[in-house]
């Protein structure tokens, strides 16, 4: 499967998103929890990735947010990735482009170029939002 761009990020386009917390006030900042799933930001060392712009009514709702990144595309995994988890450039695979996940304290920090939305197993797709 070739990358797929599911869609530019910016003021106008929000993301779909499953809201943990009831009633998020809009422009909370908000953290990854699970596949395509966020909760109040509320701890100094992890990652930020936007604020509420559609709260969820319900606890589990759909919502959405705007993000600090740039694109939201489905590509394949090398190696398992899970929600949450950054990302870096993996290897080709048969001509596929891929991503890995990149590890603080081996991987070099100028080499994260996004963050996992919805994780996958090793060689399935996966959906991430880009730098």
């Amino acid at each position: 499967m070739a990358n797929k761009i599911r869609t530019p990020i910016n003021d106008e386009v929000s993301v779909p998103a499953t809201i943990h917390t009831a009633n998020l006030a809009k422009g909370t900042f908000v953290k990854i929890v699970g596949d395509a799933t966020v909760d109040v930001y509320d701890t100094e060392d992890e990652i930020c990735v936007g604020f509420v712009v559609k709260p969820a009514r319900d606890a589990d709702g759909k919502g959405s947010i705007q993000t600090r990144y740039d694109y939201l595309i489905d590509m394949q995994c090398d190696d398992a990735i899970a929600a949450g988890d950054r990302i870096k450039m993996g290897e080709s695979v048969g001509g596929v482009q891929t991503v890995a996940k990149w590890t603080r304290g081996t991987d070099n920090p100028e080499l994260v170029v996004g963050i996992c939305w919805i994780g996958a197993a090793d060689t399935a797709t996966g959906t991430f939002l880009f730098d």
